[in-house]
């Protein structure tokens, strides 16, 4: 069964959410935010663009932080991409048309490297 974990707003099928292994995850809502991807800032920022034009919310988080990010500059700034679990599996489907050639996610390449 798919648990959303409100904490992480992430999706997940084990016991416990793989980020931050809480047991209280529920079943994912509509309207619940859940994590689209994990991409450079620029690929972002051009992502939550299309995704704004196709008329789905989403909502963007740096993972480094804006004092840090302006330190390192942006270009080192990974920025993970949100979107509403009722439009997920189209938010993935303009994520694909968009970056067909680009191959991995941040989060794809992560998982391959361990």
């Amino acid at each position: 069964m798919l648990k959303y974990c409100e904490n992480c707003m992430l999706l997940y099928e084990q016991t416990k959410c793989p980020k931050c292994r809480s047991r209280k995850g529920r079943e994912p809502q509509d309207d619940d935010f859940c994590k689209l991807t994990e991409r450079r800032a620029v690929y972002s920022s051009m992502l939550a663009e299309a995704l704004t034009n196709n008329g789905i919310p989403n909502v963007t988080r740096g993972r480094l932080g804006a004092g840090l990010a302006m330190s390192v500059g942006p270009v080192l700034e990974s920025v993970m991409v949100f979107v509403p679990y009722s439009l997920l599996d189209r938010a993935r489907e303009i994520e694909e048309e968009m970056f067909a050639e680009d191959g991995k996610s941040e989060d794809e390449t992560d998982e391959a490297e361990e």
